[in-house]
């Protein structure tokens, strides 16, 4: 995977060096940006999965109380780069500034880097290459600079899922149809690095939250009874790295997308990392997580828009001789949005839906059944090129059999209300 990556970026850096002696200085273009968040929060009594717990949502309780928090939950350094439009580069690093007591988290690291190349084929055809490490193209919502959603603060439940555990370091090529405000897109991608993608999933659950994994992190896992020295998984270690190569196999994922009229967008994807369910690195197991991913958005008359998502799909790991799987679990996600737009202000809505059930013989020991619903509100202001003023209301409600392992009801109602400020730079 690495050695792919290095002749990609070896190729596309080598064109580029080589036109630029040929033209003039001005064909080459650098953009150097970024975007920071301010947000105060008030939370529910229930802990988020962040500091240790299994609740849902990026902010909770501390004291088992509600609470009041001033945060800074983003911080990011966008690079830009492009020849005459054709090789280009991208570069997303992130400043967590809310660490951890560990300091597994809450430092610099990559989100984003990667190496594109752009060809008009002819008036009908066009080809698009990147090479790197990317999000697969899944999410509707994240149209804003440093993979940010301009619909709510917090995205859906999938995609909040992609930002955390699905990251692809590879090659990945486009091939598109365009007739004017017609088109038709088909994607391919080998990749590599993301073989624990699946740990938190299973074992914490969904949740919906807009923080994304860098390289290198370490995410919390649940302090449930399966995990550690004493559980059926005793060699896991307390934490989830996704963004890590475990089994040396390649992955793929492979889709199309069609835009119709300018109005009207349909999108399907299947992502599968082959990750061998026998792997283990001493620390991480390698999942085998596949899902089919289905999107539409619809431009309506007057500012309107409608949005939806659905995603279905699978994960298993520690497969024994006897051909046993530890942890086997079907997970589904949908949601729909409505979104109102008239000059600065936008007004959005979202309804979600999520589920996982345990399929392995294990239940007793390690139940990861799950289903539960949220809804989301969001007022986004535009104050200036820069500026966006942002209120939200998210409320989630889920049931998790094994939040008795903790001492906890199954069923949890959790609220999370925010606003801030994010500046674009």
């Amino acid at each position: 995977m690495r050695k792919t990556i290095a002749v990609v970026a070896a190729l596309a850096s080598s064109a580029a060096i080589a036109a630029a002696q040929e033209e003039s200085a001005d064909d080459f273009h650098v953009k150097v940006g970024g975007v920071a968040e301010v947000r105060y929060a008030h939370t529910g009594d229930t802990k988020s999965w962040l500091d240790g717990g299994l609740g849902k949502t990026r902010y909770g309780s501390k004291q088992d109380r509600q609470a009041d928090e001033f945060t800074v939950p983003l911080v990011a350094l966008l690079v830009d780069a492009n020849y005459r439009e054709i090789v280009t580069a991208h570069v997303h690093l992130d400043v967590d500034a809310e660490p951890d007591a560990a300091l597994d988290r809450g430092r610099v690291g990559l989100v984003e880097a990667y190496i594109g190349y752009r060809n008009d084929l002819s008036r009908l055809f066009r080809l698009r290459l990147r090479g790197g490490l990317f999000f697969p193209p899944i999410s509707l919502e994240h149209r804003g600079p440093a993979w940010t959603t301009v619909y709510t603060i917090t995205p859906s439940a999938a995609n909040s899922w992609v930002g955390e555990e699905i990251r692809t370091a590879g090659l990945e090529a486009r091939l598109g149809v365009v007739s004017g405000q017609n088109e038709l897109w088909l994607t391919g991608a080998a990749f590599g690095g993301n073989d624990p993608a699946g740990t938190l999933l299973t074992w914490r659950g969904w949740a919906l939250h807009d923080r994304q994994t860098m390289t290198g992190e370490k995410l919390p896992l649940p302090p449930i009874s399966s995990i550690g020295p004493a559980g059926l998984f005793s060699r896991q270690a307390l934490w989830d790295s996704p963004i890590r190569e475990v089994d040396g196999r390649l992955g793929f994922y492979g889709g199309a997308k069609v835009k119709v009229a300018g109005r009207l967008d349909v999108d399907g994807l299947y992502y599968d990392n082959r990750g061998d369910p026998a792997a283990f690195d001493g620390k991480q197991y390698a999942w085998a997580t596949q899902f089919w991913n289905v999107g539409a958005r619809l431009r309506l008359p007057a500012g309107f828009e409608l949005l939806g998502q659905y995603m279905d799909g699978s994960t298993a790991m520690g497969r024994r001789p006897t051909g046993v799987l530890l942890a086997d679990v079907d997970y589904e996600a949908w949601y729909v949005l409505g979104s109102f737009a008239h000059g600065p202000v936008r007004v959005s809505a979202r309804y979600d839906d999520f589920s996982a059930v345990d399929r392995d013989l294990f239940h007793v020991e390690d139940d990861n059944d799950e289903t539960g619903h949220a809804w989301t509100a969001a007022v986004m202001v535009s104050a200036g090129r820069h500026v966006l003023l942002m209120g939200e209301w998210l409320s989630v409600d889920s049931d998790r059999p094994f939040r008795t392992d903790l001492g906890l009801p199954v069923h949890a109602r959790e609220d999370l209300a925010q606003v801030g400020v994010r500046f674009a730079f």
